[in-house]
């Protein structure tokens, strides 16, 4: 979605429901949490292995990385912790700026979030 950066507004559509529309900025900015990207050895083992960890809020894969949210700032260094005793070699976890992209996972993540909690 690179190309959304370039675009005065975009729409953020799922399932034909609208769940923005914006200046790729301005959604941006209303992704607040703070978000990670992580590295490391064995990738996809990483991503199972963080997908299933309480202290994470959510977690999907971003090119080489994984980008992270941790359901409370503490929680980076349970999860570190974590995953050096569970074998995981050579873990990065560096801080970095949401894209679109992650705006998008994060409003279809509410979404859904939402959608759930009405049945």
């Amino acid at each position: 979605m690179d190309e959304a950066s370039l675009c005065d507004r975009v729409a953020l559509i799922q399932e034909g429901k609208i769940l923005d529309i914006d200046s790729p900025q301005e959604i941006n900015k209303k992704f607040t949490d703070p978000l990670w990207a992580v590295k490391g050895d064995h990738m996809y083992q990483l991503l199972v292995q963080l997908s299933g960890m309480k202290e994470i809020k959510s977690c999907f894969p971003f090119g080489q990385k994984h980008h992270v949210v941790f359901r409370q700032e503490e929680d980076k260094r349970k999860v570190e912790k974590k995953l050096t005793e569970s074998g995981f070699e050579n873990i990065v976890f560096e801080q970095t700026e949401a894209g679109i992209e992650d705006s998008f996972m994060a409003l279809m993540k509410k979404t859904q979030e939402d959608i759930r909690h009405k049945f």
